[in-house]
Formats: C-alpha cells, sequence, structure tokens
C-alpha cells in the first residue's frame, strides 16, 4: 500500500504543481501499514489515522509555490 500511495501523492504533485503535506487513508490493516509506512519513507508529511468523520470528502488543502489553501464545496 505505501508504494501506491506514494504513486498517488506523486502524481497529485506533478499534475497540480502542490507539495502534498498530509496524508489520510481508512484505517483498515492494510491501508494502516501503508500509511505508516509512508510516514516513515517521508517523515514530512502529517499521516493521521482514518479522519473519514472530520472533514467532507469534497475538502481539499494544499500548498503550491505562492499560495495555501483549503477549498471545499459544502
Amino acid at each position: 500500500m505505501c508504494e501506491a500511495f506514494e504513486g498517488m501523492i506523486d502524481k497529485a504533485e506533478n499534475d497540480y504543481a502542490v507539495c502534498v503535506v498530509a496524508f489520510c487513508c481508512d484505517n483498515d490493516g492494510g491501508s494502516q501499514r501503508g500509511r505508516k509506512d509512508l510516514v516513515l519513507k517521508r517523515p514530512w508529511l502529517f499521516g493521521p489515522p482514518c479522519c473519514a468523520h472530520q472533514a467532507s470528502s469534497s475538502t481539499a488543502f494544499g500548498v503550491t509555490d505562492d499560495n495555501i489553501y483549503l477549498s471545499s464545496s459544502s
């Protein structure tokens, strides 16, 4: 799972010119281990456990060279 998560982050950073600073996923066995391994490999990432109930799935946070933004469609 860690490799899949790294691919997702790399794609987002390349396609949208952002710097991913946090990664959250389900807290089941494979995802939990993948997230923990991801944070060990990329210690600059904030990797909280499952936060599905903390934020809307349509909320996005991003950082570009010039801006930090939070957007939500709710």
